[in-house]
């Protein structure tokens, strides 16, 4: 939640971090981290999502250390906003994306964490339970229940089948 990020950020000199990301597979994703000011060497790094195994370190600085294209990084010094772009998602980019801002003064380190999770798309159904006949009197309501699924969420738009016009004067609802 927005209330619990900020308040897990108070104190912190990392001001901003990306909201939780659900993507899918061959889209992109753009993380960003701002700090309170320019002093900071910002690291991404790469947990698994169980955290069991060590992460990978994605890049120090202006530096990427993953030798994979899909990756670019879009520092704005000026604005304080570190970005690490990931293009071409796969599953296996699945996980928690840490940005770890340490003050080139001080050598305080601050953290903060984002949530990717990458989905592959699943073909758009209609569930056996929707309204698929009924029959009523003239000038009786009715209601038609459509239940339908798939990844990303499919938009659900009614339409009478002779093309005539609906109940509120409009073709497709």
């Amino acid at each position: 939640s927005i209330s619990g990020l900020v308040s897990a950020l108070r104190g912190s000199d990392i001001n901003n971090i990306s909201e939780e990301q659900t993507k899918v597979v061959g889209s992109s994703a753009t993380l960003e981290c701002s700090t309170t000011n320019a002093e900071f060497r910002v690291m991404w790094l790469k947990y698994d999502t169980n955290h069991f195994s060590d992460p990978i370190i994605i890049s120090a600085g202006p530096a990427l250390l993953v030798p994979d294209n899909r990756y670019s990084l879009g520092n704005s010094i000026e604005n304080k906003t570190f970005t690490l772009k990931i293009s071409d998602l796969r599953v296996s980019d699945t996980g928690t994306y840490k940005c770890r801002a340490t003050n080139l003064s001080t050598n305080n380190t601050f953290t903060a964490d984002v949530n990717m999770t990458v989905m592959v798309r699943e073909p758009v159904y209609i569930l056996d339970n929707s309204t698929s006949s009924i029959v009523v009197r003239q000038r009786e309501s009715v209601q038609l229940e459509c239940y339908a699924g798939g990844y990303p969420p499919p938009r659900i738009y009614w339409r009478r089948e002779n093309g005539m016009l609906l109940p509120e004067g409009e073709h497709i609802f």
